[in-house]
């Protein structure tokens, strides 16, 4: 038995094609010119406190900027993102600076599963 009509697939592709090496590759980089991702990165870290013995968890991890910065401070950050490619992605920048303490996993972030209940993050119309 499939989802129900009503449940939103969030895994479905729309737009830009985040399961596509190249495109990933230029997003990465436009995103280091148009935005101080560093310094948003540093703002966020500091907001939460990240330090030693915490563990994070981010939903959208995207090509690892936050991630990995957080695993510099942090015991281990579990990044999650839909786009297998985007997680590769910032899984080879993560092992190029030798950092082994994030677990990449592909999984959606919208819908929550429990054991008696299914919760759903609504998007704005």
């Amino acid at each position: 038995m499939g989802e129900p009509p009503w449940v939103y697939n969030e895994m479905r592709q729309i737009g830009t094609d985040y399961f596509d090496f190249e495109e990933v590759r230029k997003y990465d980089s436009r995103m280091q010119k148009i935005r101080d991702v560093h310094k948003e990165v540093k703002h966020i870290l500091e907001i939460i406190d990240a330090g030693p013995g915490q563990n994070i968890l981010e939903f959208g991890a995207g090509t690892g900027e936050f991630a990995i910065a957080a695993a510099a401070k942090c015991s281990k950050v579990y990044a999650l993102d839909i786009s297998a490619v985007m997680l590769d992605y910032a899984r080879q920048k993560a092992e190029s600076l030798g950092l082994n303490n994030i677990i990449f996993q592909q999984a959606g972030f919208l819908t929550i599963n429990t054991r008696r209940c299914r919760w759903m993050l609504w998007l704005p119309s």
